[in-house]
């Protein structure tokens, strides 16, 4: 299958997946997520495949969710942003979740930055190896206090 967002290879049993969006320092937007999955799907199909490595192009692992990722839209944009949670709860979890029990292990290479979604792709291989010029990160707002 032809990806826009990742790349893939398979040598001597040992499957590799790229994030390969440099440009937004492999923003995991939704159309990334999709591939991501089709390219988890394909590798453990495929018997030959002992171990999956996912790693980053470029001077990043991933930046986190880009949420307008998908493309265009008929519907007509909110005021008050994307829903981060909904986006969230029907596909960042549940891809996570159906690693849970892959097959092979999953080893992650991490160089630069992992933010946001981004750690949590990076944390949730078997085997997490980090470049020197890796950094975890988790950013959260709150609403602030109203009265």
């Amino acid at each position: 299958m032809a990806y826009s967002k990742i790349k893939t290879a398979v040598e001597a049993g040992v499957g590799v997946i790229t994030l390969s969006d440099p440009a937004t320092l492999n923003a995991a937007g939704l159309d990334l997520m999709d591939e991501l999955k089709q390219a988890f799907e394909t590798m453990k199909a495929d018997a030959s495949v002992r171990c999956v490595i996912l790693t980053g192009e470029g001077r990043g692992f991933c930046s986190g969710a880009n949420l307008s990722g998908r493309g265009s839209s008929d519907a007509p944009p909110d005021p008050e942003g994307p829903d981060a949670g909904a986006s969230l709860e029907a596909v960042y979890n549940p891809f996570v979740k159906s690693l849970r029990d892959y097959p092979v292990p999953i080893v992650t290479a991490v160089n630069g930055v992992a933010a946001g979604v981004g750690c949590s792709l990076a944390l949730m291989g078997d085997i997490v190896v980090a470049a020197e010029s890796a950094y975890f990160l988790q950013a959260f707002r709150w609403p602030a206090p109203t009265g």
